[in-house]
Formats: C-alpha cells, sequence, structure tokens
C-alpha cells in the first residue's frame, strides 16, 4: 500500500482507531449475543462485559477526541473529489458523537434499571440517577437504535476504506 504524500497518523492517532475498532466489535457482539440469551449467569457475565466494555470504550473516546482536536486529521489526497471530503468529514464526526453518546445511554439506562457497572472488577462507576424501570426502557431503547446506527456507520466507513484501497489512492495506509 502507497501512501499519495508519504504520510501517516501517528502512532497515537493509530493506536486509539484500532483500539476502539477492535473494542466495538467486542461490544456489539456481546451486546448483540446477550439480549438473544435467557436470564441467568451466562446472560448476567455477558452484560457485565458488555458494560466494562463500554466503559473502556467510552475513557478510549474522550482521550482519543482530546488527540484529535490537539492533532487535526491529515489532510486528504487532491485527488479526493468534495463530496467524498464531505462525506469523510461528516461520517468521521458522526462515528464520534455515538460512540460517545452510546456508552452514555447504556450507563444512565444501567443506572435507571438499578444494574451497578462493575469495570472488570477493577472498580464500579458511580450511580449518576436513581432506579426507575419506565426511564430504563427509554434509555435502553435508545441505546439499542444508537447501536444499530453505529453499525450502519461503522459499515460505510469500512466500505469506504475498501473503496480505497481498491482505488490504491493510499487513504487506507494512513491509518494501517
Amino acid at each position: 500500500m502507497e501512501i499519495a504524500d508519504g504520510r501517516r497518523y501517528d502512532q497515537i492517532a493509530r493506536l486509539f482507531h484500532w483500539l476502539t475498532a477492535a473494542l466495538m466489535l467486542l461490544v456489539i457482539a456481546s451486546g448483540l449475543t446477550m439480549v438473544r440469551l435467557g436470564p441467568g449467569a451466562d446472560q448476567n457475565q455477558l452484560f457485565d462485559l458488555h458494560r466494562a466494555i463500554g466503559t473502556t470504550i467510552l475513557a478510549t473516546m474522550v482521550l482519543r477526541l482530546i488527540w484529535r482536536l490537539t492533532h487535526p486529521a491529515l489532510p486528504l489526497p487532491a485527488t479526493i473529489s468534495a463530496p467524498q471530503r464531505f462525506a469523510a468529514e461528516v461520517v468521521h464526526w458522526l462515528l464520534y458523537g455515538l460512540i460517545l453518546v452510546q456508552p452514555l445511554l447504556g450507563w444512565l439506562g444501567s443506572n435507571a434499571f438499578g444494574a451497578p457497572i462493575h469495570v472488570f472488577g477493577l472498580f464500579d462507576l458511580p450511580v449518576l440517577m436513581a432506579k426507575d424501570e419506565a426511564l430504563a426502557k427509554i434509555l435502553f431503547g435508545a441505546h439499542a437504535f444508537t447501536g444499530y446506527a453505529i453499525i450502519a456507520v461503522v459499515s460505510l466507513h469500512i466500505a469506504a476504506a475498501l473503496y480505497h484501497l481498491a482505488r490504491g489512492d493510499g487513504v487506507m495506509a494512513r491509518m494501517w
């Protein structure tokens, strides 16, 4: 993979990108699996794992956003059209926003449901609101909707990466 202008994202940006990608795959897989299991120990373990990974994603995304704001994205090659540039910008900021909001919805929903959030046995997240099962249902509905929106936008992001890889324009290589 040749990089058109020879520029790559720095190691920190690449680490944040691929760590977020790996965590997102894990949290999506655990989320889709846990809601299909019947109540019991296995489902409870998956819920705990899902919440812990979500907490890790939230922390990673806060740090990633700080890094991105202090280390702007590389400019796209001149061969990239204006509509593609606009789409790339929208998709990236949409991903940032959705991935930041999603764990917050899960945290609040878990609080409203009355479920503690244990983070890999290291600590528990604070409770931000009292138990309210009606509110929990609304928050978990928003959490599910946002999850499916993330899957759609991530799919679009992956399709664009594959497009650039096939095109050989070096865009994919900058993050690889």
